[in-house]
């Protein structure tokens, strides 16, 4: 099974390469907007309370959709391509990182931040240079969960026509072309593995920092 994985990437690696920058680029704009959108709202989660009812509620409710189901849902709105792709990879992955994030914030002493304010520092130098970097740990764990979900729900991009590397498994399935569907699949868990371990070290240094 190894040899004939070898010769297919041999015989098909342009396409090869063509999809793993197909699921990096549809994983780290999905990543981008996630960040950009899940980290306020959970740090205001953290500090509001009524604000987060409603907020932790629409996360929750997210959580227990099916993967599929939420892209199968989009298709007919959004038609096929990568609008439905990145679409239900932010939504699905904003959970995850909005409640590490509120987990981080509300983690942090209270006592510090009463004593960097009564030193005379306003607010947002407060947040960006005392709360967040203490908050940073729990928030990265937040950031590692979300990118090792997007790489793997990002497979199921193919079925949308996005491309990816869920094409080769998609492929490998509807043909049952064994080869073709391990490719796919173990391309995936080693990118997975991968930023895994980046993230980890990284967060691992920002634990070291604070400690």
């Amino acid at each position: 099974m190894i040899f004939e994985m070898i010769a297919y990437i041999q015989k098909d690696y342009e396409r090869y390469l063509t999809l793993i920058e197909q699921h990096v680029v549809l994983d780290l704009i999905a990543f981008v907007i996630c960040v950009g959108a899940a980290v306020p709202l959970g740090y205001l989660c953290a500090k509001k309370e009524k604000a987060a009812i409603p907020i932790m509620a629409a996360a929750n409710l997210i959580m227990v959709i099916p993967s599929l189901a939420l892209f199968a849902l989009l298709q007919p709105i959004l038609g096929i391509g990568n609008a439905p792709a990145l679409t239900a990879l932010v939504f699905l992955s904003i959970p995850t990182m909005l409640i590490s994030t509120r987990a981080g914030i509300q983690g942090v002493d209270p006592s510090i931040l009463e004593n960097a304010s009564g030193m005379g520092m306003p607010r947002w130098k407060v947040c960006l240079q005392v709360e967040i970097p203490l908050a940073m740990p729990a928030i990265l764990n937040g950031f590692r969960v979300t990118a090792v979900s997007l790489i793997a729900g990002t497979t199921i991009a193919a079925y949308v026509g996005a491309g990816g590397l869920g094409f080769y498994i998609k492929l490998g399935l509807t043909a049952r072309q064994h080869e073709v569907m391990y490719i796919g699949a173990l391309t995936v868990a080693a990118m997975a593995i991968l930023v895994d371990c980046i993230l980890a070290h990284i967060q691992k240094k920002q634990i070291e920092k604070i400690a």
